[in-house]
């Protein structure tokens, strides 16, 4: 190395700064690829779903331990208590359920569960995307049957009254619990 470019304060000679530059260059560009790349996968996860279902398809989802540990298609819960052998327990007056999958078509939706008590659901309501919602109202089999024109993977229970089996004298019981859900069944047409 010359004397004189350490002197002047010059550390590199041209030669070597313009590798240093096209190698901090060549950096830069790949580290703006790799964030461009993870931005794009980030939207594709939040816009594409794992699975779509497609027409005459139906899937029964158990909501129970057992498919909680072995299902692709067991949902992300919002306001709900951990998930029991049998089923699962609201324990929020407004829960989301989150599935990895859409319909490109209509389907019908059901939800099979239970109540403490009948009229429990009295002012609920069951919105499903952003597109339906109507009175959330389990039949004497303790379902309910929805048909939207598109499913987008999001199922909204609102208004849920939340009771405590102990202060209904059904047991000792002193969690707050909404709705139970045994399975939810897509039915695409």
């Amino acid at each position: 190395m010359n004397v004189n470019y350490i002197i002047k304060g010059n550390f590199l000679s041209p030669k070597l700064t313009r590798y240093l530059f096209i190698g901090i260059f060549i950096l830069t560009l790949a580290l703006l690829i790799s964030i461009y790349t993870s931005l794009e996968s980030a939207k594709h996860y939040q816009s594409e779903p794992d699975f779509i279902l497609q027409e005459n398809d139906i899937v029964e989802i158990p909501l129970n331990k057992h498919s909680q540990d072995t299902s692709v298609l067991f949902p992300i819960l919002k306001g709900f208590s951990p998930v029991e052998n049998w089923g699962v327990w609201s324990n929020s007056h407004n829960v989301e359920i989150i599935f990895p999958m859409f319909t490109n078509g209509p389907t019908n939706i059901t939800l099979c569960g239970g109540v403490l008590k009948p009229n429990q659901l009295q002012n609920s309501t069951l919105q499903i995307d952003a597109e339906n919602k109507v009175s959330l109202k389990l039949n004497r089999h303790g379902c309910m049957v929805t048909t939207v024109n598109r499913f987008k993977g999001k199922i909204y229970l609102k208004n849920i009254q939340l009771l405590k089996p102990v202060d209904i004298g059904l047991s000792a019981d002193n969690r707050s619990l909404g709705i139970s859900l045994r399975t939810i069944t897509f039915s695409a047409q």
